[in-house]
């Protein structure tokens, strides 16, 4: 299955909501299966963190 531009839009938003994050537009580039979503999610989780 594949997502329109739209949807993967709303996906990146609700996923920035969800987990108080930042998807930047490189990030949303890259992600063509769940494991780079997973991996994008993941990376910014830690950067959230670290920035306290």
């Amino acid at each position: 299955m594949y997502a329109d531009s739209m949807e993967l839009l709303e996906m990146v938003m609700s996923l920035n909501d969800e987990f108080g994050i930042e998807i930047g537009a490189v990030d949303v580039a890259g992600m063509r299966t769940v494991a780079d979503v997973r991996e994008v999610v993941t990376r910014c989780l830690a950067k959230a963190w670290e920035m306290g």
